[in-house]
């Protein structure tokens, strides 16, 4: 259950009352019909942090919702949402009602297809699709390219970005999202088999956006759980004000570990190196006595508990031996980590001869090697540096 406060000073809540999304409830003021999908679909593409991305996987944090039903294959079929990370990451979202029995027959069917009709079009394809589109973000007065549209970090020009993307659509880093009022307990199950087949073409995640109504009338409060085999995080809260919408708190909390292809990770690492693998877990074996642990998806993270009770992310590790250190968060800058996030950063360059980029925004905290990501073996290289620049940020 969900409580509003008027103020820091009355102790005295009111409850909010969850409704599900139905035809006639939650219309703005003069709707004319929207249905029930097309509305819940119209305020996740305007509020995309409430789809957890980048909880599932840090390669789609921050993805800029593109378009809505995106046709493709000469427009045979439509994804509801559609989205890319500034990483390049490619993110679906099909946005259904839990009583819809589509919801449990046909979503896992549909995102299959997807995936191959975006595979074909590939990243040049795909721009040409998303300026053709109605709902799109891409010009009349908009951006004109994906690139500018997405916003990719700083040193990555348009070719890398494209390049990025065309890679993770071969090898099949898509997210799909399934974003639905009600999660029904057959879906839930059904997608927790297929995350366990392998070669599966995409990740999955399931995202049930609860509802909640006050005492105020036409505002309301929209909060998303992120279903991870059969465990819940709950995340940002959005207020719903008319055609204003703000996140009003934001909570941390652990996902829960998965490690669904660390072998799979290490296999394809050997290929990069045959030697990195076992020198990688050499040293990670060595950090678990900081109490750092690894969770793999579409790469290897690597993480460690501070001191604040916060969880950092010390470094993400590519299975093509490329290597994100990125911690900076600004729920950890809250918590008064900045200084010592700015050290390890400086630390860890040092170490391997690269460069801390930090500025004004915690987001682009991250070590360069020549205006590139560093590289695997760049820090199994300096194990006992990296280890010492780990202890003093989880201290």
């Amino acid at each position: 259950m969900i409580y509003e406060f008027d103020n820091e000073q009355n102790p005295k809540g009111h409850r909010l009352h969850r409704f599900q999304i139905s035809r006639g409830v939650c219309q703005p003021p003069g709707g004319g019909g929207q249905s029930p999908e097309a509305w819940l679909q119209d305020r996740l593409f305007e509020n995309p942090d409430l789809l957890l991305a980048g909880d599932v996987d840090p390669l789609f944090h921050e993805f800029r919702p593109l378009a809505k039903e995106l046709l493709l294959d000469g427009g045979t079929r439509a994804i509801d949402l559609f989205g890319i990370s500034p990483l390049g990451g490619v993110v679906l979202v099909e946005v259904k009602l839990g009583r819809n029995s589509e919801a449990r027959r046909e979503i896992v069917a549909q995102a299959l297809e997807y995936a191959g009709a975006l595979r074909r079009l590939g990243y040049d394809g795909l721009e040409r699709q998303l300026l053709g589109q109605r709902s799109g973000v891409l010009t009349p007065s908009g951006p004109a390219t994906i690139y500018e549209a997405v916003g990719a970090p700083a040193g990555i020009d348009p070719a890398a970005f494209a390049e990025a993307v065309d890679h993770n659509l071969h090898l099949g880093r898509v997210l799909l999202i399934l974003a639905l009022d009600t999660v029904p307990p057959s879906l839930r199950l059904l997608v927790d088999d297929l995350r366990a087949l392998p070669g599966l073409p995409f990740e999955i995640g399931i995202v049930e956006i609860g509802c909640y109504r006050g005492d105020v009338p036409g505002r309301f409060f929209m909060t998303p759980r992120l279903m991870h085999r059969m465990k819940s995080v709950e995340r940002n809260i959005v207020r719903i004000d008319e055609a204003r919408s703000v996140i009003v708190t934001e909570a941390t909390s652990d996902a829960g570990r998965r490690t669904l292809t660390e072998e799979d990770f290490f296999r394809e690492l050997a290929q990069v190196d045959p030697s990195l693998p076992e020198r990688l877990r050499t040293c990670l074996a060595e950090l678990e006595q900081l109490g750092v642990w690894t969770d793999c998806r579409s790469m290897l993270a690597v993480r460690g508990p501070t001191r604040e009770g916060q969880a950092v992310a010390l470094a993400y590790v590519e299975r093509n031996g490329s290597v994100t250190i990125s911690p900076a968060r600004p729920a950890l800058i809250d918590a008064g980590l900045g200084d010592k996030l700015k050290a390890y950063l400086m630390s860890v360059a040092g170490a391997i001869g690269g460069q801390a980029m930090i500025d004004e925004n915690p987001w682009n905290w991250k070590v360069k090697v020549n205006g590139r990501n560093p590289r695997v073996s760049d820090l199994v290289a300096v194990s006992q540096p990296w280890a010492s620049a780990i202890a003093a940020l989880l201290e």
